[in-house]
């Protein structure tokens, strides 16, 4: 395949400070085209992979779904190979606002002859975004979620309560059960749905979630932070007309040298989605007050 042409997507947070950074490309040869964007997978927008735009995720996932549509209405065009790569190149920096918009790129040459749009997508993705101030963590479909030390200690706590409910084989995915689910499927607004790290329904929606700010440096405890509060406003928003929501942050705080960035900064981004309760696990008292909740809550009627 001979040479192809690219734009880069650049994300606008402050538009005062006017300081943009690259969340994506758009890839055009003489007969196709392609993109490729932080927290894609499997070619759907999970907004929990990218932190970073978690403050716009919403307006990024309408600016994403409309991207696909117009390289989906490119492909389909029957434009002569001789102009198909300029054609669709205008028509992606056409697609642009002031927050989310569309540069011009240049031209690209494919070290392989046999390249795809998706290849050079991915490479010119990872050499054009990777080096932003954008972190992407995108995951194989199959790749295992790495879990911290709270995780681990809080699932051990509720297994030893008899809290944690067991998948039974050939049970519906549906089954009703006041046992906490660990990483069940809860909808949001997302094509795919979250897995928060704990959920527990009866009668109301208890969803909750692992924060270890004492696993993250203090360039990352926000970002976590943010992360969280997303997944729990979007679930909230999606399922408050079925079920009263909870949302319970359960937190490990950093070491005495970080410890009062943790709290000040990661507490003020859980606590952005109103309502958010957080939980200290390493205070004694908070702890067994939240696990004896869950269990009354585990052998109410329902």
């Amino acid at each position: 395949m001979g040479n192809m042409r690219y734009a880069v997507a650049k994300y606008t947070p402050d538009l005062f400070r006017r300081e943009p950074r690259n969340i994506g490309v758009f890839v055009a040869s003489e007969t196709r085209a392609a993109m490729r964007f932080a927290g894609e997978r499997n070619g759907d927008l999970d907004l929990r992979l990218t932190p970073d735009l978690q403050e716009h995720g919403a307006i990024y996932a309408e600016w994403h779904a409309h991207w696909q549509r117009t390289v989906q209405r490119v492909n389909s065009a029957r434009f002569f190979p001789s102009v198909f790569a300029d054609r669709a190149i205008a028509a992606f920096l056409a697609d642009g606002g002031d927050m989310f918009s569309v540069h011009t790129g240049g031209t690209y040459v494919p070290e392989e002859d046999e390249a795809t749009c998706e290849d050079v997508a991915r490479i010119l993705y990872g050499r054009l975004v990777g080096a932003s101030g954008v972190e992407d963590v995108d995951q194989a479909p199959d790749a295992p979620v790495v879990r911290t030390n709270l995780f681990r200690a809080v699932k051990s706590t509720f297994q030893q309560r008899g809290l944690i409910h067991q998948v039974r084989r050939g049970a519906p995915a549906d089954e009703f059960t006041p046992l906490i689910k660990v990483n069940a499927p809860v909808s949001g607004s997302l094509p795919e749905p979250h897995r928060p790290s704990f959920s527990q329904l009866n009668g109301k929606l208890t969803v909750m979630e692992d924060v270890d700010f004492s696993a993250y440096g203090e360039d990352k405890v926000r970002e976590h932070a943010l992360a969280t509060a997303f997944m729990f406003g979007d679930i909230r928003q999606a399922n408050s007309a079925a079920y009263d929501v909870d949302l319970v942050a359960i937190v490990h705080y950093t070491t005495a040298a970080t410890n009062e960035y943790a709290q000040k900064i990661g507490g003020a981004a859980l606590r952005s989605v109103e309502g958010t309760r957080i939980v200290n696990w390493e205070d004694t008292f908070d702890r067994e007050r939240f696990l004896n909740e869950r269990m009354a809550a585990a052998t109410l009627l329902h």
